[in-house]
């Protein structure tokens, strides 16, 4: 903890968050559920990484307080976890009404939209208010749907659970069982480009954004205020360049696709076309005229 040491003049915690960070010497553990990239996974060598894991890195440059990754299969065992108290903490959490009844959590430090992802088969771009007739898989927080039945009430989707988190429900698009899939873009991205199934595509992108924070126990409260200070303390060009080695938010409006730009040509060669003929009459009636009044 000779960091710590060093903070010690010009530190922005305060002397009692100090000792908390002392008193702490083996550090804080982190859950971390796995194949939940690209914000936490962990590499071939066991290594702690991800956008999440790099913004915890940043905290224990900034406050001196460090941090131990804890694996789990997945992330609701993660959850359970950190609610039993086995673990700390938690780096990439979406905060809900029933979770802040229990937790304490940060500020958000990234903001990902929900995208709309369907089979290559459907060449539409879609969005919430084109749903209608379809059967949707939902793999962001419950509080989406709440937000989808309010600003949607009559949409005339049908909402169908989803087993196995995010992979479950692509699997479960990929082979029919839904006709669209609610997904945060930057999990859908990764998961996409690295073309573990390769029948899907982004069609769309919500209003609705998911702000990822990190969650502690309510029993710790200094622990949660040295998190939002360490957050606060990250400079927007760290930010930036963490950000830029893990998102990849791979939407292509539909203004990109070739089908586009083939029908705007047709349009607009119809036009063209359409003009010079009206051109080329007025010109001919014109002539017409004259050689009948000479």
């Amino acid at each position: 903890m000779a960091g710590c040491d060093l903070l010690e003049g010009e530190s922005p915690l305060t002397p009692e968050e100090r000792q908390w960070v002392k008193d702490h010497p083996d550090g804080v553990k982190v859950g971390v559920g796995l194949h939940y990239p690209p914000y936490e996974t962990f590499n071939l060598d066991g290594k702690y990484q991800g956008l999440s894991a790099d913004f915890i890195r940043l905290i224990t440059e900034k406050t001196g307080l460090e941090f131990e990754p804890v694996r789990f299969r997945n992330r609701q065992e993660t959850q359970k976890a950190l609610l039993r108290g086995d673990v700390q903490m938690m780096a990439a959490l979406e905060m809900t009404p029933q979770l802040r009844e229990t937790l304490d959590f940060t500020q958000p430090y990234i903001s990902v939209p929900a995208a709309i992802i369907c089979r290559k088969e459907f060449t539409e771009d879609l969005t919430l208010d084109k749903l209608a007739g379809m059967r949707i898989g939902v793999t962001v927080s419950d509080h989406f749907i709440k937000y989808l039945r309010e600003r949607y009430p009559d949409g005339g989707y049908t909402i169908v659970p989803m087993a196995g988190g995010y992979i479950g429900g692509l699997r479960s698009l990929a082979v029919g069982d839904v006709d669209a899939l609610i997904c945060d873009m930057a999990l859908a991205s990764r998961y996409i480009a690295n073309a573990r199934i390769s029948n899907l595509r982004i069609a769309g992108i919500t209003n609705y954004s998911i702000e990822l924070r990190i969650a502690s126990r309510k029993d710790a409260p200094m622990l949660s205020s040295i998190l939002r200070k360490g957050l606060s303390l990250i400079l927007p060009h760290e930010r930036q360049i963490a950000e830029e080695e893990w998102l990849s938010l791979q939407y292509r409006p539909f203004w990109f696709s070739r089908t586009f730009w083939v029908s705007v040509f047709a349009v607009c060669g119809v036009i063209f076309g359409s003009i010079v003929l009206i051109l080329f009459w007025n010109r001919s009636l014109k002539r017409q005229v004259n050689q009948r009044t000479l």
